[in-house]
């Protein structure tokens, strides 16, 4: 399920306008229009402040049933770290991880 569709889903579920999630996700209301009206996908922190605003987290965002929780100690402690970045550092991480494998798949069309 696409970004978007997934947070129309989750506002009819817990009955919140537009409106409502900009004001529970301190987040301006023409930054939720705007991505609603032009289909674009959100940014990382802009995510976080929808997700924070809906009163889930980023994991329980992007979870579908029948998904697998990776249990193992190294992604305990990553997500462990990850939790403690600010949504700047989170961001540049996020871009690393894009620019990488980004690199990675250009090298592989070689």
């Amino acid at each position: 399920m696409d970004t978007l569709t997934c947070l129309k889903q989750l506002m009819k579920q817990k009955k919140m306008s537009t409106y409502k999630l900009a004001q529970e996700s301190g987040l301006p209301l023409s930054t939720i229009t705007s991505l609603f009206r032009k289909g674009n996908c959100p940014t990382i922190p802009t995510l976080e402040g929808l997700c924070a605003g809906l009163g889930i987290s980023l994991s329980e965002f992007f979870y579908e049933p029948g998904d697998e929780i990776p249990n193992d100690e190294e992604t305990k402690q990553l997500l462990a770290k990850w939790n403690m970045l600010s949504l700047m550092e989170k961001k540049v991480i996020f871009d690393v991880i894009n620019i990488v494998i980004d690199d990675e798949n250009s090298k592989e069309n070689l």
